[in-house]
């Protein structure tokens, strides 16, 4: 990009976001480099931009939304949470995002950031095979015996409306 990563502007980031949708071989590298390294508000805005594509044009929304897992897993602390871009992320890539290592880092996470995951993955859970319905239903068991409240009520809720018969 001929400009600072950290100066794009959210119409910046969702024109690109439409633009590596469209044209993948020429703007993704640029999309899931700005996707690691902008701030929150343009990444909340790339992916809603993602998020909203077409489905001819999912292949590519796919591969920025890996990034953004990537990003995800890096940036979020004890102090920080992106709680949006999980429902994006999850929608742009549900495989990847299920199974994604998450309980390895979610003891760092706000409690706000730990329930909207839980919430995150009820939301992508229709579409998944056999093997990743049950890595969702693993992660949220582990996020029921969460230490916070909300936590274990937003995997419980989650849990409740997947299978009733686990």
């Amino acid at each position: 990009l001929p400009m600072e990563v950290g100066s794009l502007q959210g119409w910046q980031a969702h024109i690109l976001a439409l633009l590596a949708a469209r044209e993948p071989e020429r703007f993704v590298a640029a999309a899931k480099d700005v996707l690691l390294n902008a701030n929150g508000s343009v990444v909340h805005v790339m992916l809603q931009a993602l998020s909203n594509v077409p489905k001819k044009y999912r292949p590519s929304a796919t591969e920025i939304g890996v990034a953004a897992i990537e990003r995800t897993r890096r940036v979020l602390g004890r102090s920080f949470g992106e709680t949006d871009n999980f429902a994006l992320i999850s929608g742009l890539a549900p495989s990847q995002f299920v199974a994604a290592d998450w309980e390895d880092q979610w003891k760092d996470w706000m409690p706000a950031v730990r329930a909207a995951l839980a919430d995150s993955l009820q939301a992508v859970f229709v579409g998944l095979s056999v093997p990743q319905k049950n890595r969702v239903c693993d992660l949220l068991e582990a996020l029921l015996s969460d230490s916070t409240y909300q936590v274990r009520r937003a995997a419980a809720r989650s849990f409740s409306r997947l299978d009733a018969g686990r």
